[in-house]
């Protein structure tokens, strides 16, 4: 059955199987990263650029590691419009 056929009254199983909703300590570490990965980018001249994807690779591992793609689409969407991230 296709996903777009999912509702939340279907005997199928959630399409995210296997995937949780972040609790209150997950988000806590996604912004934890979220902000030392920003901070880092902020040593420089706050821009992603060779020099800065070298000094904050483990910050973006860390970052990419504890936050959903979504979440980190957003942040940085945030960041790159000049908004202080939502918490």
């Amino acid at each position: 059955r296709p996903v777009e056929h999912w509702t939340p009254w279907s005997s199928d199983k959630w399409p995210m199987e296997g995937k949780t909703m972040a609790s209150g300590a997950k988000r806590r570490e996604c912004w934890a990263a979220r902000d030392a990965f920003f901070a880092c980018l902020d040593q420089g001249d706050g821009q992603m650029s060779p020099e800065a994807e070298k000094r904050c690779a483990e910050e973006w591992r860390d970052f990419q590691k504890r936050c959903l793609p979504s979440w980190i689409k957003h942040f940085v969407t945030q960041r790159s419009l000049g908004q202080a991230p939502a918490q």
